[in-house]
């Protein structure tokens, strides 16, 4: 196996232990106060569930896939370190940064490009400073357990709330499709 597939296969062959996943739930958790909290306060947020089991159905499958797996397959596994290579801090922080920064800007070029429906939602400061934070919270999860399972559930829970829960599907005009 080359050495550029090695790191990837191992953040997703890392099983995560009770502890990973009790420390996946605390990362979700301090994201989930600070993002509730600014999200109502600048009323970008809006409680509102009134989907059918088909929309949560088809919203958790899918958002699974893309943008939870997908996202962290290339934000994650390909652009950190793994966390067992004993690489420099120096580089881990470098390349933490140049993965947050990415992860930040790919969603209004996503908006722009492949989900037009997304382009006034992946540009508005508010849905870019979550993304920030959830890429922040992606990163320290994956960095501290070495598995992108970790990563890939809070990036998906977050998604699958924000879209059946506080608007987002309204937002991104999903409700008709």
């Amino acid at each position: 196996m080359n050495t550029f597939v090695e790191p990837i296969v191992a953040g997703f062959v890392t099983i995560p232990t009770k502890l990973d996943w009790l420390q996946g739930f605390f990362i979700l958790s301090v994201y989930a106060i600070i993002a509730l909290l600014f999200g109502l306060w600048t009323g970008f947020l809006q409680w509102n569930f009134n989907s059918s089991k088909l929309i949560i159905i088809r919203v958790a499958a899918t958002s699974l896939v893309a943008p939870a797996l997908l996202e962290e397959l290339f934000f994650r596994a390909l652009l950190l370190p793994y966390p067992s290579e004993n690489t420099d801090l120096g580089f881990t922080y470098i390349s933490s940064l140049v993965s947050l920064f990415l992860f930040v800007i790919y969603h209004p070029l996503n908006g722009l490009t492949f989900f037009p429906a997304g382009k006034q939602t992946f540009s508005n400061p508010v849905f870019l400073t979550f993304a920030a934070i959830l890429g922040l919270a992606c990163t320290i999860a994956y960095l501290s357990t070495g598995s992108i399972w970790i990563s890939i559930s809070i990036h998906w829970l977050a998604v699958v709330f924000w879209l059946l829960c506080l608007g987002g599907i309204d937002r991104l005009e999903l409700s008709d499709n």
